[in-house]
């Protein structure tokens, strides 16, 4: 009797072959319910089309702004053009300002001349071609002998003022202009190889004559070592 019960039980508890197939139903059922998980994972896709135009990009903009600076360089060509315009008048007035002092008043005729020395000769001033220039021809006679010195008198527009520099250089001085009664040149000379300052001091004796020192520095002071006096012939 009671293998009888335990068989009876043993039969309601235990699912007979048939009822397998149901009990696989949920089973799949679980597993379909996830199923529409995977369609949402490919919904991003279709919503990245939508932010874009939250995104505005300014592709189109960008070659009208380039565009613009165009007419800003004409503005610039126009005022570059206008300086060069304006300069060219004032780099059109050039007088040169040479022979403007009373250097020129030593131009013209042949100056007697007399040294503290004794000696005579003659000085002859003449204007340079490119009338920024002076050159002077001097004729020395000392006893027996005579000796030709030539001097080169040169303005300089630049300094506002002269230079002057004898022939094989042995004197070579800078002025201001002869705008006083003394024309005086601060220089050097050459003597035994070398080169010592000296002052040539023109000074102006009415306008028919001039004395020339040459002067030397000496305590202190400058001193006239050689001198001479010079005349234009009375006419």
């Amino acid at each position: 009797m009671p293998s009888v019960m335990l068989c009876l039980l043993l039969a309601l508890t235990l699912p007979s072959a048939g009822s397998r197939i149901p009990a696989a139903a949920p089973q799949t059922a679980l597993v379909a319910a996830p199923v529409p998980a995977p369609s949402e994972a490919a919904s991003p896709g279709a919503p990245a089309s939508s932010p874009g135009p939250e995104r505005p990009l300014p592709p189109a903009p960008v070659p009208a702004r380039s565009a613009s600076p165009g007419p800003a360089t004409s503005p610039q060509q126009g005022s570059a053009a206008s300086p060069a315009v304006g300069n060219g008048p004032k780099t059109a007035p050039s007088a040169k300002p040479a022979l403007r002092d009373r250097a020129q008043n030593l131009v013209g005729g042949v100056w007697q001349c007399e040294t503290i020395a004794g000696s005579t000769g003659t000085h002859t001033y003449t204007a340079g071609e490119d009338d920024d220039s002076i050159e002077l021809e001097i004729s020395l006679h000392s006893g027996s002998r005579t000796f030709d010195i030539t001097e080169v008198y040169r303005f300089d527009g630049t300094r506002n003022g002269w230079t002057v520099e004898t022939s094989g250089g042995t004197y070579r001085g800078t002025a201001a202009p002869w705008t006083g009664e003394k024309w005086i040149f601060d220089g050097t000379e050459k003597t035994s190889g070398q080169r010592r300052p000296v002052r040539m001091v023109y000074t102006e004796l009415g306008g028919q004559a001039f004395r020339r020192d040459f002067q030397a520095e000496q305590d202190g002071f400058w001193r006239t070592y050689s001198a001479e006096t010079c005349k234009r012939p009375s006419v």
